[in-house]
């Protein structure tokens, strides 16, 4: 699997706790304009990839 795992630095401080903390670190840091990201974690069970091609428009 095409990964990179990021991890969150404790001295990173924002109002947000826990996802929503990563979340934001990953925000200010990584995102890069005109991707899509999909953000999923434990309370997730993804069976199948079809959640990759629905669009909003």
């Amino acid at each position: 699997m095409d990964c990179k795992l990021v991890i969150v630095p404790t001295e990173f401080k924002c109002k947000a706790v826990a996802k929503g903390r990563a979340i934001e670190y990953f925000i200010i840091n990584h995102i890069k304009p005109h991707k899509w990201y999909a953000f999923i974690d434990d309370d997730n069970k993804l069976m199948t990839d079809d959640f990759l091609y629905h669009l909003i428009v």
